[in-house]
């Protein structure tokens, strides 16, 4: 076989081969594009669920909030699992834009103990549950660990004063300054 002959075998092959990457592609839209699961008739899914990355997201607040409302200038007690998360990383990562605001948010509680003393915390899990986006808790009123805190993984509303410190020009840390933080008491 010439050259010819292997280069006419060469283009077949080219041409069969990728006519196996021919399928039937969702369209990549909002409601069905790649990335998106479609409901299928055997397994519905209610009408309020949405798509994120395949997985079905419930509209509902991501936590129950404690108490009223004051007139916070976001609030994000009403937020889904999948906006939340967005919502809070995206205040991580621009946090100038935010800073001197007042914020209320419901998550999960968590401290720990460092070389500058106990450091508290509200977190918030992706729609998936394996991610977190935090803020640190600086709290209104100075209080005894464990005695005046939830438990650790409590769900907790808080509201503050988000704030940062630019550590360096790539770095910086979010907080919530004068939080106050509600829970719920264990067994109640």
């Amino acid at each position: 076989m010439g050259r010819t002959g292997r280069a006419l075998v060469l283009l077949v092959l080219v041409f069969l081969l990728s006519a196996c990457g021919q399928r039937d592609l969702p369209p990549d839209e909002p409601s069905t594009g790649v990335g998106r699961a479609v409901p299928t008739e055997a397994d519905p899914l209610p009408a309020s669920d949405r798509f994120f990355y395949g997985m079905p997201v419930s509209e509902e607040p991501a936590y129950t909030a404690l108490g009223e409302s004051a007139g916070e200038d976001i609030d994000l007690t009403d937020l889904n699992a999948a906006r939340l998360y967005a919502r809070v990383g995206t205040m991580n990562g621009n946090p100038g834009e935010y800073a001197g605001e007042t914020i209320r948010l419901a998550g999960l509680f968590s401290s720990e103990e460092t070389s500058s003393g106990r450091r508290y915390y509200i977190s918030v899990p992706d729609a998936a549950g394996c991610c977190l986006e935090s803020f640190e808790l600086r709290p209104l009123d100075a209080a005894d660990y464990p005695a005046d805190f939830p438990d650790e993984g409590a769900v907790v509303t808080v509201t503050g004063v988000f704030s940062f410190v630019q550590i360096n020009e790539y770095l910086h840390h979010s907080f919530i300054e004068d939080a106050r933080i509600l829970w719920e008491e264990s067994g109640s």
